[in-house]
């Protein structure tokens, strides 16, 4: 199992999208991400998580949750912030 935090996640999610507000269940159309922004996303969660994610996994992604729970699954056990 991960040791990966949802608060964790959401950090990154943050921190790369601002200055967007952003929750749980932020539509990833209505945040306005463009491809540019999410290939940022994308190498910022695999960088901080050590988790493998495709491009398919993140423009089928309909929500930041959708995001949050795929690196929880993915995440190593002893991989990422602490």
């Amino acid at each position: 199992m991960s040791n990966v935090k949802s608060d964790d996640v959401m950090s990154v999610i943050s921190e790369v999208l601002t200055p967007r507000e952003v929750s749980a269940d932020s539509s990833i159309n209505g945040l306005g991400v463009n491809s540019v922004l999410m290939l940022r996303l994308m190498v910022a969660l695999q960088r901080e998580f050590d988790v493998a994610l495709s491009v398919a996994d993140m423009f089928g992604a309909e929500d930041v949750g959708d995001l949050v729970r795929l690196v929880e699954e993915r995440a190593p056990a002893t991989g990422g912030r602490s």
